[in-house]
């Protein structure tokens, strides 16, 4: 069964792979990490981080209803700022999901479908970098440090400097 997701006459294949959370310390992810993804893995079209508001659940999809905090990038979105509504989508069969209340970094390519409102609607996908904003606690720990320096400094460096970053 092929999923799509629709608005008014543009439908998106969903039957991409299933994207996995990029999880901060247990995969000792670098700043450098997050720049190789961005500037040469895929090109990608937006890097928000967002907060998750709500979810609701929709034929064969859960959507995440979010707040962006930060514009990192933006190529398709033109009407994206911090503070917009934008809802990400993943396929319910899909084991990977978004917590109501935390912050993520999401990156990834641009899909032609909208919401409701009209706004750009995002599929997450294998293609799709997720990582959970690490918590406060968690930054408190030393062994920790460096991982929460190297995930802010890349949410500030990268919407100034973009791919021109030498890591």
């Amino acid at each position: 069964m092929v999923s799509v997701l629709c608005s008014d006459d543009v439908g998106q294949c969903a039957e991409r792979g299933c994207f996995t959370e990029k999880k901060t310390t247990e995969m000792k992810i670098t700043k450098k990490d997050r720049y190789d993804y961005a500037c040469n893995h895929s090109k990608i079209d937006y890097a928000f981080k967002v907060i998750v508001d709500s979810l609701t659940e929709e034929s064969n999809f859960i959507l995440y209803s979010t707040s962006v905090k930060v514009v990192l990038q933006y190529m398709g979105d033109l009407d994206v700022s911090p503070d917009s509504i934008r809802v990400f989508a993943k396929r319910k069969h899909c084991k990977g999901e978004l917590k109501e209340g935390e912050i993520y970094l999401i990156m990834g390519n641009d899909g032609p479908t909208k919401d409701l409102s009209g706004n750009m609607q995002y599929l997450l996908d294998s293609k799709t970098w997720v990582e959970q904003k690490l918590s406060t606690s968690t930054c408190k720990a030393a062994v920790n440090g460096i991982y929460c320096a190297e995930q802010n400094d890349f949410v500030k460096e990268y919407p100034v400097d973009g791919c021109r970053q030498v890591v």
